[in-house]
């Protein structure tokens, strides 16, 4: 369950920070104004859901605790493991020629989901703001993807959306805007930012059933407190308790991590249910799987060879205390891992916040998550490192930027490009993928 809502005002200093090394220290490639480098569903929020609010449900008792966690062990390196992934040549494009590049799912079998696309494609070097769309087999176009969000947007909102460049983007974050959702589209948030998107000042609603049943105003700069809707067994959603996320805060500080709001979004996955929580250990060397009901480690899975100087980023979790599977990337490269008997195994590189489609069909990723990783860096503040992460980047750079889908079986990938910030030339800062089904968003816009 993933959805980063960020801290931006201490990003600028780091992000300042951290290029000054990396342009001292490292190989990156020059700028060139014409070169153009997706943790399911949070909202920030102050309050909780009152008794009158909540929807009645019941919640399924916990499986029964483990005595001791079981150990996973993966001593094969997974470096030498081989992969298919191809990286393109560099590539550089004008946004204006990405709006209107063609998008083919024609190869692709006939798809039960549809993709909703978070980008984060920077600010200059000061801060964020995000971009949007909806794809799936019944758009043909970048453009065409982006007028189905303005559709849902006018549709669920009753708001007016029409974002053409990264300039129009940044100012018309102003207007309300659908900001996240559940795969069924149950419920929405609704945000709008107060002032300019990379200020971070913000007001959500959260809409279930077509009810407002929470409001907040904050700012990605202060907030520490997390509103999550976790399904229920029933088919419902019911909101995550705050004591959850403190206690998240808690066994990351107690492991040594760092406990910024942006960081424990990459390190720290929740499952659907809101009932197992995974963590990446601050060596890089494992990641636990906790119970959210006696907080014990119920797994500890080793990872093997892993490259330790660069942080795990967990963007999948699936399973509970017994059996599952997690995705996470380490520096440029991407793992699957399916536990308690399975090896981590290496599906790509660049892929960043890889998610796979609910029937195991598809899977989606992003060619960027430099956000994550200068944070890292700059905490890190090993100078070695930073020359790693310079060279990361270079390479970051010859990708074509956006999003790929692969369907699994035939291994046909279609990409939708997302431009960087017109004045940049770094990669992207980072998505966050849902995959909705397909026949609800066609029952509301008449697909």
């Amino acid at each position: 369950m993933k959805n980063p809502i960020k801290p931006v005002a201490v990003k600028r200093i780091i992000t300042i920070f951290v290029f000054t090394y990396i342009f001292l220290f490292s190989s990156c490639a020059p700028k060139d104004e014409n070169n153009v480098a997706v943790k399911e569903s949070t909202v920030t929020s102050s309050e909780e859901f009152t008794d009158s609010q909540k929807k009645e449900v019941v919640i399924p008792e916990p499986n029964t605790a483990v005595e001791e966690p079981a150990v996973i062990s993966s001593e094969e390196s997974i470096d030498s493991q081989e992969t298919d992934t191809v990286i393109p040549e560099p590539y550089v494009v004008e946004e204006e020629a990405i709006e209107d590049q063609s998008i083919s799912f024609e190869d692709f079998g006939e798809m039960d989901y549809a993709l909703f696309l978070e980008t984060n494609v920077g600010y200059g070097v000061t801060a964020d703001y995000f971009k949007y769309g909806i794809y799936g087999d019944f758009v043909n176009t970048v453009r065409e993807g982006e007028e189905v969000y303005f559709q849902l947007c006018r549709t669920m909102l009753g708001t007016e959306i029409s974002w053409k460049t990264h300039k129009d983007w940044a100012d018309n974050m102003e207007i309300l805007h659908i900001q996240n959702l559940s795969p069924d589209l149950q419920w929405i948030v609704a945000r709008q930012y107060l002032m300019r998107a990379c200020l971070g000042y913000y007001k959500d609603e959260v809409v279930y059933d077509g009810d407002i049943i929470a409001e907040v105003e904050s700012s990605c700069d202060v907030t520490d407190t997390y509103f999550y809707l976790k399904r229920t067994e029933q088919g419902t959603y019911e909101p995550v308790s705050d004591a959850l996320f403190e206690k998240r805060k808690q066994l990351v500080d107690e492991l040594g991590g760092y406990t910024n709001a942006c960081h424990l979004e990459d390190v720290t996955c929740l499952d659907e249910y809101g009932k197992y929580l995974a963590i990446a250990a601050p060596d890089s060397q494992s990641i636990g799987i906790y119970s959210t009901e006696d907080w014990g480690l119920k797994q500890y899975i080793s990872m093997g060879h892993i490259d330790v100087e660069y942080p795990l980023a967990i963007s999948q979790f699936v399973g509970d205390e017994s059996s599952g599977w997690l995705v996470f990337s380490n520096g440029g490269s991407t793992y699957r891992l399916d536990y308690p008997d399975g090896k981590p195994e290496k599906i790509g590189e660049f892929m960043f916040d890889t998610t796979y489609s609910p029937d195991g069909k598809y899977l989606a990723y992003c060619t960027g998550n430099m956000e994550f990783h200068e944070f890292s860096k700059m905490l890190d503040g090993d100078k070695q490192k930073l020359e790693k992460i310079g060279k990361l980047y270079h390479e970051w750079n010859k990708i074509l930027p956006g999003w790929y889908i692969k369907e699994i079986e035939t291994g046909n990938t279609t990409y939708i490009p997302i431009a960087t910030w017109e004045q940049d030339d770094r990669p992207l800062y980072g998505g966050r993928c849902i995959w909705i089904e397909k026949d609800k968003l066609s029952e509301i816009l008449d697909l």
